[in-house]
Parts: structure tokens; C-alpha cells; sequence
């Protein structure tokens, strides 16, 4: 930068002699300010290239940390739709297991098995539908189970009695 400034200077004393009217002094200025220009040149040529350098190496910084930031960006989005896929998975089956179990309770319910319980260990909306469905199926199998017995015991019961006197057998 120094070689600017010194052409510059050079330039303003050219131009004062000719404005002054000393055209040969001028001329022969000019001609000195050749090897000036060709000095001021080369040093602007320099710094251009330092700079071109200095901004090649930045772009190429820049890039390397895109680069990283990019596979940083495309792994956590990869692993928080993996991450996102197993707990959905896992409160899926949280939720659809004890689900499952109480349908197949109902269901052998429906068929007229009133011996079967439910076992949820949950204190959620699940859990509570469990309880009630056990004790709804408790509650329903009580006559049921005496009906039972009652069916069991009673051919038993109705031979004992055929053979007395003054009783009849009921079908």
C-alpha cells in the first residue's frame, strides 16, 4: 500500500506541472511514474491474491462446517423419527395389550364363561375398566356358580328323593 500512496503523490506533482505549464518536466514525470505505476500494480496484484486466498480458505471453512452441520442435522433427525417410531411402538402396546386381554375376556363372556378375571396391574382409564369388568363378571357369575351346583347336585338329589313315598321327580 505504500507504493499506492507513493504513485498517488507522484500523480499529484505530474499534475501540478501541468497545470503550471511544464509540459517536457511533466512528461518526463510520467514516464518516471511507469515504474511506480508497474510497483503500485504488483503490490495490488499481491493483495488481491492474498485476499482471493483468504476468501478461498473462508468458503472452504464455511463449507466443512455446512458439511458438518448438515450430517449433524440429518443423524438427530434420523434418530428422533426412530426414537419417535419405538415409543409410539411402546405406548401402542401400553395401550392395546390390556385392551386385547379385556376383549378376550368380554368375548368369553359373550360365549357364557362368567369365570373369567381380568388381571390389569394399571391405575389409568385401562386399569379402571379392568376392575369393573372383573367385578361385573364376579357379580355375574355368582348365580351362575349356584346355578351350577345347583345342576350338579340335583340328579343326586332327585334319585334320593324318587324313592320315597309321596314325592314326585321334577324334570
Amino acid at each position: 500500500m505504500d507504493e499506492l500512496k507513493k504513485y498517488q503523490e507522484h500523480l499529484r506533482d505530474m499534475y501540478a506541472l501541468v497545470l503550471q505549464g511544464k509540459m517536457d518536466e511533466a512528461f518526463k514525470k510520467a514516464q518516471d511514474g511507469a515504474l511506480k505505476y508497474e510497483a503500485t500494480y504488483k503490490a495490488l496484484g499481491e493483495t488481491l491474491r492474498i485476499k482471493e486466498d483468504l476468501a478461498k480458505r473462508r468458503y472452504e471453512s464455511a463449507l466443512a462446517v455446512y458439511a458438518s452441520s448438515r450430517e449433524t442435522s440429518i443423524v438427530l433427525v434420523v434418530a428422533g423419527l426412530l426414537l419417535a417410531l419405538v415409543l409410539g411402538w411402546v405406548i401402542s402396546q401400553m395401550i392395546a395389550r390390556p385392551l386385547k386381554n379385556t376383549v378376550t375376556i368380554l368375548e368369553a363372556m359373550a360365549r357364557g364363561d362368567l369365570t373369567q378375571e381380568v388381571t390389569v396391574d394399571r391405575k389409568d382409564e385401562i386399569g379402571r375398566m379392568a376392575e369393573a369388568l372383573s367385578a361385573c363378571s364376579a357379580t355375574s357369575a355368582t348365580p351362575w356358580r349356584t346355578r351350577s351346583a345347583w345342576r350338579r347336585t340335583w340328579p343326586r338329589a332327585a334319585t334320593n328323593c324318587a324313592g320315597r313315598p309321596g314325592r314326585s321327580r321334577r324334570g
